[in-house]
C-alpha cells in the first residue's frame, strides 16, 4: 500500500510558534524501478565485457557491475518487507541473501564447462573470445530476464497501490 509519512516542523518567531505538518507520500513500486536499473546496468556490462580487447576499459566494466550488484544489495532489502511485510523479512532476505551464492554457483559451473568446452584438443587452456562469449551472454541474458520480472513486480505493485487508493477514496 501506499506509506504516507507525516513530517512535522515548529517554526519558531518572537511572538509565536508554527506547527506545519507535511505529508509525503512514498510507493514501494518506484523502489522496485531500481531494480530494472540495475539489472540493464548488470546486462550491458556483461554484454560489453566479450567485446572489450583493452585492459584499459576493464576498470570501467568493473566498476559498473560493482556499482549495479551494491545497488541491488542496497534495494532488496528495502523491497522485502514492502512486498512481504516484517513478520517475514528475516526468512525472505535468507532467501534473497542466498540468492547470489546459488547463482555463483551454478553458473561457475557453466562457464567452467563451457571454457573447457571451447579449448583446443591438448591444451590446458582456452584462447580467444570463444572461450568467454557463450558465458558472458548468457549471464547478460539473464539479467535480461530479472530485468523484465522486476518491470513485471513494479507494474503489479503500481497496480495494487492504485487500487488500494481507489478503495480508500471512495470510502
Amino acid at each position: 500500500p501506499t506509506l504516507k509519512y507525516q513530517h512535522t516542523q515548529h517554526i519558531r518567531t518572537r511572538q509565536h510558534t508554527h506547527t506545519h505538518t507535511h505529508t509525503h507520500t512514498h510507493t514501494h513500486a518506484r523502489r522496485a524501478y531500481w531494480l530494472i536499473v540495475c539489472f540493464l546496468l548488470l546486462s550491458l556490462s556483461h554484454f560489453v565485457f566479450f567485446f572489450v580487447t583493452s585492459f584499459y576499459y576493464l576498470p570501467v566494466l568493473v566498476a559498473v557491475t560493482a556499482l549495479s550488484y551494491g545497488g541491488l544489495m542496497a534495494i532488496v532489502p528495502m523491497l522485502i518487507p514492502a512486498y512481504w511485510g516484517f513478520p517475514h523479512m528475516g526468512i525472505n532476505y535468507g532467501f534473497m541473501a542466498l540468492a547470489p551464492a546459488c547463482g555463483s554457483i551454478a553458473f561457475g559451473q557453466i562457464a567452467s564447462f563451457l571454457y573447457d568446452h571451447y579449448k583446443e584438443d591438448g591444451e590446458d587452456s582456452c584462447y580467444g573470445d570463444s572461450c568467454y562469449e557463450v558465458a558472458f551472454s548468457l549471464t547478460a541474458s539473464t539479467c535480461l530476464i530479472a530485468a523484465a520480472l522486476s518491470f513485471v513486480l513494479a507494474r503489479r505493485r503500481v497496480a495494487l497501490e492504485r487500487r488500494l487508493e481507489n478503495s480508500t477514496d471512495k470510502s
